[in-house]
């Protein structure tokens, strides 16, 4: 009896050095982790290791994420932490090329706060909302399984090590369990501030080096492609880390230091284009609408075509100043850079990396945009915008552009999947909302979404139905895409028809004219072989037809624009090769200027007349003069020699001068 008392006694005493020998390394694995985390924050402040691994990629993520797991994981299976951290590392690489083929652009540090802050932009985005919303009820599921298979090993670990551990527990050691948990639990806090200071300094030392170490990478990182390269060699982590350290510093530009273009010069080049002092002192301001065809060009200049679509849209009227092709900076995709351009008449890319998020980084420094110069004569500015003015921050920039009000989707009563507007009934109801009964001069910002890609070939069942067809022989479904682009594009032109029916109106009562501007922000990625871009790159998303065969020689960057106003006199010029986005607000503002000194930068007239329909073009010695001119003059608030309403044009010729920011306006 007494032996086997004494074997169980032994049995018991093992068992008690196992657990507390369990309890030990329980307690060391939080502890090898925390000594982890002071080493990575450590090695963030070393210059020399900071360039060690900057040699790698995903570096300081894959660290956070192996402790992670670590911590996670029972000790017995710590091993599992580094393939589950390449695991992850590599769901997020795919998640940042889902990106770059989405728009040409990585993961930034923006895109995951808009997400988060409203994740069916994303949805809505990319089209995909019923595919988006299977892919995340299998991620919802497989992190749900994760979850409850790796909270099975913690529990079956805890067990186990708790029965081995009860046997020699006293009263005082009932709290051991509990005490633990929160020592992994702050544990876990620890690792995710290191991870934060960490990525924050290394996202600090690339911007701060990058010149140095990649010095033509730094110089081309306007360009998307250049951006991806640097998200692929830095990490998604790494590069969301970079990207936030670049938002907060100031516009990357660089231009050579040279002469301004002088007052006599802009005048010159501006009567190239339209008329001098052609609105009278005492006649009415007209009624302006810039209308934003969303991912509409004109086939006709595009494809060759069995036969040519009429459309008013991209017809000539009556009351047509100039109709024709439009050079724009973005291919697929990238609505918000046309938008901006055409609001502020300044190139986007001049403002390098910034230029890519004009509505997020660019917009709170604009003082001197299109709407800010029709506010100081008196203007009513109103943008009626048909999604949720959340969208990648755009009810902020537009008011930060100078609209006094902003009018989106909903308070107009839209539907909110983008795949349900009609254009058509977007204007309906703006006019229900009462945009044309105001008695001020108006100038709104009008934008349409319903050709918003894809273009899927769901609307025809025969050729028969067909408006035309391309030249070439090609598939039953490629000519069904392009009349599927053309059943929208007849339902953007009713609408454009419908604003033109009401400014008229408005005329017919009041005698007050009108000038309408309707343009095509990009061409959609329907028809560009899946290619998105802004400025500077593309990317591409397989599996989309390829259009080649049956384009003619103008390229993807080629929209349309189409001008109408009751005034004929302005404009002279038709245009021989197509003007640049940024140039739109210039010769709108002819309809309102008092003389060439009174319009909208007029440097944008220079430009063109220098450097044709890309200012950026190699070849062109004044691009670093114009762009220096048009970015000082956009972010510069204007003095108070902006002629007012009724001011008479000033007639005589003024001494040469170097032009400034406030001879810009």
């Amino acid at each position: 009896m007494q032996d086997g008392r004494a074997s169980t006694n032994i049995q018991r005493q093992k068992a008690a050095n196992r657990g507390y020998a369990d309890l030990y390394a329980a307690q060391a694995k939080p502890l090898n982790i925390l000594m982890a985390c002071c080493a990575l924050v450590v090695s963030s402040y070393s210059e020399s290791i900071l360039s060690f691994l900057n040699q790698f990629a995903s570096i300081y993520s894959f660290c956070l994420f192996v402790m992670l797991f670590a911590l996670v994981l029972p000790a017995r299976f710590l091993l599992l932490s580094i393939p589950l951290a390449v695991g992850a590392l590599k769901a997020l690489s795919r998640v940042n090329e889902l990106k770059i083929s989405a728009v040409g652009l990585p993961v930034t540090f923006f895109d995951v706060k808009a997400v988060i802050a409203d994740p069916s932009i994303l949805v809505n985005a990319i089209g995909i909302r019923n595919d988006l919303y299977r892919i995340g009820s299998i991620a919802a599921a497989g992190v749900l399984i994760f979850g409850l298979v790796a909270s099975a090993f913690y529990k079956i670990s805890a067990y186990s090590f708790l029965n081995r551990l009860k046997v020699s527990r006293s009263p005082g050691e009932h709290s051991t369990g509990s005490s633990f948990l929160v020592f992994k639990a702050v544990t876990l806090l620890v690792v995710l501030i290191a991870a934060q200071m960490s990525l924050a300094k290394y996202g600090r030392f690339v911007h701060a080096n990058l010149n140095t170490r990649e010095t033509k990478l730094w110089q081309e990182l306007w360009l998307p492609s250049s951006q991806v390269t640097l998200s692929r060699k830095l990490g998604v982590l790494e590069y969301v880390a970079f990207s936030s350290v670049a938002a907060n510093e100031g516009p990357e530009i660089s231009l050579e230091h040279g002469h301004d273009p002088t007052v006599e010069a802009l005048r010159v080049a501006a009567a190239e284009f339209v008329n001098s002092a052609v609105h009278p002192s005492k006649a009415l301001l007209p009624n302006i609408v810039f209308f934003h065809a969303e991912s509409t060009f004109d086939p006709n200049l595009a494809f060759r075509l069995s036969a040519r679509v009429e459309l008013p849209l991209w017809s000539k009227q009556r009351e047509t100043r100039t109709l024709g092709p439009l050079r724009v900076n973005v291919i697929g995709g990238g609505s918000w850079v046309t938008e901006f351009e055409v609001i502020t008449g300044v190139d986007s890319r001049i403002f390098g990396y910034h230029g890519y998020y004009t509505h997020y980084y660019i917009a709170p420094k604009v003082k001197n945009s299109f709407a800010h110069y029709l506010a100081r004569k008196g203007y009513n500015t109103v943008a009626f915008y048909p999604v949720e003015g959340s969208f990648y921050n755009v009810e902020k920039a537009f008011k930060y552009y100078g609209f006094k009000k902003f009018t989106d989707g909903r308070s107009l009563g839209l539907p909110e999947d983008w795949g349900s507007l009609i254009d058509r009934d977007i204007i309906k109801a703006v006019i229900e909302h009462g945009a044309f009964k105001g008695s001020d001069p108006f100038f709104y910002f009008i934008s349409t979404s319903e050709n918003h890609g894809p273009h899927a070939c769901g609307s025809f069942d025969s050729e028969q139905q067909f408006l035309t067809t391309f030249a070439a022989t090609v598939s039953f479904e490629e000519n069904c895409q392009l009349n599927e682009y053309l059943r929208r594009a007849t339902s953007t032109s009713d609408a454009f028809e419908l604003v033109l029916k009401q400014l008229k109106q408005i005329e017919r009562k009041t005698g007050r004219p009108f000038v309408l501007l309707i343009y095509g922000d990009h061409q959609p990625w329907s028809f560009t072989e899946g290619i998105y871009s802004i400025p500077g790159g593309t990317a591409a998303e397989q599996g989309f037809k390829n259009f080649s065969g049956v384009r003619t020689n103008a390229d993807g960057y080629q929209t349309f624009f189409h001008l109408l106003a009751s005034d004929n006199t302005v404009v002279r010029s038709r245009f021989t090769e197509p003007p640049p986005a940024s140039l739109l607000p210039t010769l709108v503002s002819a309809f309102v200027a008092t003389s060439h000194d009174d319009l909208y930068l007029p440097i944008n007239f220079l430009a063109f007349a220098s450097c044709g329909s890309d200012i950026l073009a190699s070849g062109c010695e004044r691009s670093p003069e114009i762009a220096r001119s048009a970015r000082h003059a956009l972010l510069t608030k204007p003095s108070s020699r902006a002629s007012p309403v009724g001011a008479p044009p000033s007639r005589g010729p003024l001494p040469e001068r170097p032009l400034t920011p406030a001879s810009l306006q």
